[in-house]
C-alpha cells in the first residue's frame, strides 16, 4: 500500500474506487466497508483508495472536547494495510477544506484528483462546508458524473449500532469483551517503558510502567487481563490502571506484569491488548494486604490465559 499526504504527489494510479469516512476506530463497520471497496476494484480493475483526514474536523475548532483516539496513526495505517487497499490518501482538514462545498469536493477532489468511478461511504457519511453533504448527493451527482455510489447500512451487533461513539463509551466503561466484538479485535494501548518506584519488584511482581497518553480513550482505573507485546513476542500478562492509592501514588500509569519474563526493557516500546477487567483501583490497609490482593489477580488472570 502507498500512502499519499499530497494531491501534488499523486500521478498514474489509474481509476479507482474510494473509500470515504473518518475510520477514527477502523472497527468492524470500516472494515467492511473497506473490504466493499477492495472487492469492487479487484473485480472492476480500479485501484482501491481509502481516503480520510489526519485529524478528525472538530480538531481545527482547537474545542476542549477534542476526540479521544481510538487507534494510534501507525495502527489505523497497519490495519488499513492488511485490508488490502492500494493507495491511502491522508489530508490535512483544514480552513480550505471546512470550507468547500459539497458539489466541489465531489468534482475537484474525488473526480478531478483521484479519478473516482466508485463511491463507497457509510449510511451517515457527511462531506463539504458545514456537512452538508450525504449519500444522497453523492448519487445525484454520480448520475451526471458517471461514478457508481454503494453506502453501506447500518451494522449493528445485538441491535446496537456499531460506531466509534459506542466504542468510546465501552472503553471508558471498562466492558473490554465487548467492545473487542464492536472493534473487531482486542483494544490496545502502546508507550514506552519508563523508570517507577519499583514497588511491584519489592512485592515479587516487577512491572513495565508507561505514561497515560492523553489523546487515548484510557479504560477506567482498575485491573485488568491483557497480553503485551514487546519487540513483537507476545506474553500473557496482567495490568493495572490507576494512581497507586495503597502507597500514595500521584501519577496515574499503566503498570504491566508479564507473566515467565525477567528481562530489562527500559525505554522499549510495550503495546498492552485488553482481554477483561478483573476488578477497579481499590486502596488497602497496608503493602501486605495488597500484595495478597494482586496475587490473587495474577492466578485469575493465568486461569483465564489457560481457558483462552
Amino acid at each position: 500500500m502507498k500512502v499519499f499526504h499530497s494531491f501534488d504527489d499523486i500521478a498514474n494510479i489509474g481509476e479507482t474506487g474510494i473509500a470515504l469516512g473518518n475510520f477514527d476506530g477502523i472497527h468492524i463497520g470500516h472494515q467492511r466497508l473497506i473490504n466493499n471497496t477492495v472487492q469492487y476494484c479487484k473485480k472492476n480493475g480500479l485501484s482501491s483508495i481509502v481516503f480520510t483526514f489526519r485529524n478528525h474536523s472538530r480538531d481545527i475548532t482547537k474545542s476542549p472536547d477534542t476526540v479521544k483516539k481510538i487507534v494510534t496513526w501507525k495502527e489505523k495505517v497497519r490495519i488499513i494495510e492488511s485490508l488490502g487497499v492500494d493507495y491511502l490518501i491522508v489530508i490535512e482538514f483544514d480552513e480550505k477544506f471546512s470550507k468547500m462545498s459539497p458539489a466541489d469536493f465531489v468534482k475537484n477532489i474525488l473526480i478531478g484528483k483521484l479519478n473516482m468511478k466508485q463511491a463507497n461511504c457509510g449510511f451517515h457519511y457527511r462531506f463539504g462546508y458545514k456537512a452538508e453533504g450525504t449519500p444522497e448527493l453523492l448519487k445525484e451527482m454520480s448520475q451526471k458524473n458517471n461514478f457508481e455510489v454503494f453506502v453501506l447500512e447500518p451494522v449493528t451487533i445485538d441491535g446496537e449500532l456499531v460506531s466509534s461513539t459506542k466504542i468510546r463509551e465501552l472503553i471508558s466503561a471498562g466492558d473490554m469483551e465487548t467492545c473487542k466484538n464492536f472493534l473487531g479485535r482486542k483494544y490496545s494501548l502502546e508507550g514506552i517503558v519508563v523508570h517507577g518506584k519499583e514497588l511491584g519488584k519489592k512485592m515479587g511482581f516487577p512491572t513495565a510502567n508507561i505514561f497515560i497518553n492523553e489523546t487515548r480513550v484510557i479504560p477506567p482505573n482498575g485491573v485488568y487481563i491483557t497480553n503485551s507485546y514487546v519487540n513483537n513476542t507476545k506474553y500473557n500478562s496482567i495490568t493495572n490502571i490507576g494512581y497507586n492509592p495503597t502507597v500514595g501514588g500521584d501519577k496515574r500509569l499503566i503498570e504491566t506484569y508479564l507473566f515467565d519474563f525477567d528481562e530489562d526493557i527500559y525505554d522499549l516500546n510495550i503495546r498492552i491488548e485488553f482481554n477483561k477487567k478483573i476488578r477497579s483501583e481499590s486502596k488497602y490497609e497496608n503493602i501486605e494486604i495488597l500484595k495478597a490482593q494482586i496475587s490473587r489477580d495474577v492466578e485469575i488472570a493465568k486461569k483465564y490465559h489457560e481457558i483462552k
